[in-house]
């Protein structure tokens, strides 16, 4: 037996493909300036189309590469969370909307960051 997501493609050549559905891991594309701040996260919530209760998720790591976003030109680096617990409602490729909560900091300090000052 398999426990996942079963999807079959036709084209090109019969490929089924099982999702693990066990754990979940969330991608989140981060500006390579703030990957300093990463290891600072100290929760991550997000909620599922369609659904009105929030999902909660743990930073693991990042991925080794960094990708253009062809709109803005910027570098990004994409972040991982393992999303906690079981839900249904995910489907793998599934986009969401996610608040990421970090240490707090001084009103300086977020002037600083969002500018970029070299002080």
């Amino acid at each position: 037996p398999l426990n996942g997501i079963i999807s079959y493609n036709r084209f090109p050549g019969n490929i089924i493909t099982v999702s693990d559905t066990a754990r979940h891991i969330l991608r989140i594309p981060v500006k390579i300036n703030n990957i300093q701040y990463l290891n600072r996260i100290s929760g991550i919530r997000f909620i599922i189309p369609g659904y009105t209760e929030k999902t909660e998720a743990s930073f693991i790591s990042y991925e080794g590469s960094v990708k253009i976003d062809s709109l803005t030109s910027q570098q990004l680096i994409m972040a991982k969370a393992l999303i906690n617990g079981r839900n249904p409602g995910i489907l793998p490729g599934m986009a969401v909307s996610c608040k990421v909560y970090c240490d707090r900091i001084t009103i300086f300090e977020f002037l600083r960051r969002s500018i970029n000052l070299k002080l």
